[in-house]
């Protein structure tokens, strides 16, 4: 019987590393093609594939009339000589399956643009699955959509928030922070803003309503009037264009130390205008994060996503006069690491300290806990500002957290932004 050969304990080792070495080496090799040829494939469908921005299933036109409206259809018709062009990955369909946001870029005319469809497809089945009579063109069911018409529109009314009953009622149903504090005034102003002159306005105007209003409040308080908000640019089927501001507040948190100065200040300015205003409403933001927050090139803030905004009606409120609807609401720290807030109380006061309650706590302080602003916008202040300005840390404090004895957060804020324009006017000099 034939043995085998016995090697040495050398050679042993030297076989065992090249049954080794050499495995991993083609392996490595073969991660690298496989990966070199999904990056070929992926610029190809970039550069030549069919742009998915012409695709019905997009636009969802055939959800109509109950989407957002047909104002700019011809922008994405391919006959149009300035038809918008969507960028990188948004024109590759397969990014649709981990696009949830269902948010996409691209060009109109040369500058940039944001397409959205307002909410993720969970949420239009469950919207279809409500308010259609399970067609595929969507019929809406006339009894929902009539008593929200009733609701925004009554047409006997006293002028008190008790007869938009109907409406609140739609609402609890919707969860829509728009319609927390109801107001007929509110919704005269949303709609008749609304650039839609088609027949079926009202229905174009309702499913916004109850979806998303963003394409509302964007023109009802437009950026032309100097509201911070991007410019709104149309609606085909169940799909908005609004501009593309730049890059958000988040890129900016490691920015030098004037730049985030100045972006703290803006952000500041952006909350004292939303509560108070010659419009009588107050616009209280309920999702502050970093990202949710954009810098054009100009270097002006804007806010993006207008989504959760609570709307109070200062006239109706005087109309309606609640207890103690004249004095200034003071938002608790309800959680230390969320955005909490009592609607009723936003609902009940003329005023409330809560955008800035938003702003200091959310972005600004040490502890912020927006997201992607870990440590606050104005960390790592230099020695040379806090050995000049040492109050600049107790009005930031107060300013997020005022505590059960420090009264409201307008005072704090407005002596933060008194020390932050002197710190700018201090480094301008050097």
């Amino acid at each position: 019987m034939a043995r085998g050969r016995l090697l040495r304990p050398s050679v042993l080792h030297r076989q065992i590393a090249n049954m080794r070495v050499f495995p991993r080496v083609r392996l490595e090799c073969c991660v690298l093609i496989a990966i070199a040829w999904c990056a070929l494939v992926t610029f190809l469908f970039i550069q030549y594939g069919e742009d998915q921005v012409h695709s019905k299933t997009l636009q969802e036109t055939n959800k109509c009339p109950v989407c957002f409206g047909h104002t700019s259809c011809f922008m994405l018709h391919s006959s149009n000589m300035h038809v918008v062009k969507l960028t990188g990955l948004s024109k590759v369909s397969l990014f649709n399956y981990i696009n949830v946001k269902n948010v996409f870029f691209g060009k109109y005319k040369g500058d940039e643009i944001v397409l959205k469809k307002l909410a993720h497809d969970s949420e239009f089945a469950e919207f279809d699955g409500r308010v259609c009579n399970g067609s595929a063109r969507c019929t809406p069911r006339g009894r929902l959509f009539t008593r929200l018409l009733r609701g925004v529109f009554p047409d006997i009314s006293d002028g008190r928030s008790e007869s938009l009953a109907l409406a609140a009622g739609v609402g609890d149903r919707f969860l829509r922070e728009h319609l927390t504090c109801p107001s007929q005034r509110l919704m005269r102003r949303l709609f008749d803003a609304l650039a839609d002159e088609s027949k079926e306005k009202f229905l174009h105007f309702a499913t916004m309503l109850l979806i998303n209003a963003e394409p509302l409040l964007l023109q009802a308080f437009p950026q032309s009037e100097g509201w911070p908000f991007p410019r709104y640019l149309g609606a085909c089927g169940r799909l908005v264009m609004e501009q593309y501001v730049g890059p958000t507040l988040a890129n900016f948190r490691d920015a030098p130390w004037q730049q985030r100065v100045e972006l703290a200040l803006q952000l500041l300015e952006i909350a004292d205008m939303l509560t108070t205003n010659d419009s009588d409403f107050n616009l209280y933001m309920t999702d502050v994060t970093a990202d949710n927050l954009a810098v054009d090139a100009d270097g002006r803030v804007h806010l993006v996503d207008v989504e959760d905004v609570v709307i109070v009606d200062r006239q109706q409120l005087e109309k309606d006069a609640p207890a103690d609807w004249n004095k200034t609401h003071v938002t608790p720290i309800l959680c230390d690491d969320c955005m909490g807030y009592e609607a009723d109380q936003l609902c009940g006061h003329h005023i409330s300290d809560h955008n800035y309650f938003a702003i200091c706590k959310g972005l600004l302080a040490p502890n912020a806990f927006g997201r992607g602003m870990s440590g606050g916008l104005l960390h790592s202040v230099p020695a040379l500002v806090t050995s000049t300005h040492p109050e600049l840390e107790r009005w930031l404090r107060l300013c997020a957290d005022p505590g059960p004895d420090g009264g409201s957060r307008f005072g704090p804020a407005a002596e933060l932004r008194r020390t932050l324009n002197q710190v700018l006017e201090e480094a301008s000099t050097e």
